[in-house]
């Protein structure tokens, strides 16, 4: 059964793949009172994200607080046409979503989001390395949210919805992940990482599980979209019958 807490991430996770694939009305009604949530007409609304090419998110760390009501934070980076100069740019925002369970589902009640200075990608993003070990300490730490927005396309890329992703570690009690070095190459305005990984879960019931596999990460090779950093492109991971 889906958590309040893995309900509103997946609402924000669809509100921002609904503003990237331009489906603004969508989006619009997203936000509680058929969008009037949003303190915008739908005009308004839509007006307010014409200069906007694309939205990468990170889910920041779960708080519950009730049933009906969750906070859920997020760092967005964002590449925006910048007309009066005639290029594309970077820019970042980081804050916080209500969303509420109403009687037409979950919308999103208020945000309270504000620009920030930075047009670097956060740390963990920028080599795939980093942001394998990165994902794995957050697996460990029990931030699934933050974890599966390491993965392409808002967490689609791992197959899965959020729901289904954090369920599936319900019985790890920790895991250790031994990466290899990644080999690089280059395709189609891409760079394409292939990073070999031996990995040893241990269950709660203190049994463990060995896998290795590869994880194909992918970043943009093409400004601005290389300052969204590596994103876990796809996993080909299978359970051994021991470590070696």
């Amino acid at each position: 059964k889906e958590t309040s807490w893995e309900a509103a991430v997946q609402t924000v996770l669809n509100y921002y793949g609904d503003i990237n694939q331009k489906k603004y009305e969508e989006a619009y009604t997203t936000w509680e009172g058929n969008g009037s949530a949003s303190g915008q007409s739908y005009k308004q609304f839509k007006r307010g994200y014409s200069d906007t090419v694309a939205v990468s998110v990170l889910v920041g760390e779960s708080n519950e607080q009730g049933p009906n009501a969750i906070r859920v934070p997020v760092r967005l980076i964002s590449i925006v046409n910048e007309p009066a100069a005639n290029k594309q740019g970077v820019r970042q925002y980081a804050g916080t979503y209500t969303v509420r369970h109403t009687a037409d589902g979950w919308r999103i009640a208020s945000a309270d989001i504000s620009r920030v200075s930075s047009v670097l990608p956060p740390r963990e993003l920028s080599t795939p390395s980093r942001l394998l070990s990165s994902y794995y300490q957050e697996i460990n730490r029990r931030q699934f949210a933050r974890a599966y927005t390491y993965w392409e396309d808002l967490g689609k890329a791992s197959n899965q919805s959020f729901a289904h992703f954090e369920q599936g570690y319900a019985d790890t009690d920790h895991v250790v992940v031994s990466l290899g070095k990644p080999r690089v190459e280059g395709a189609a305005g891409s760079l394409f990482a292939s990073v070999p990984v031996r990995i040893v879960a241990t269950l709660k019931n203190q049994t463990k599980q060995n896998f290795r596999g590869t994880y194909v990460l992918r970043r943009s090779d093409i400004p601005p979209f290389d300052k969204l950093g590596w994103r876990i492109h796809s996993a080909q991971i299978e359970q051994t019958s021991s470590s070696n």
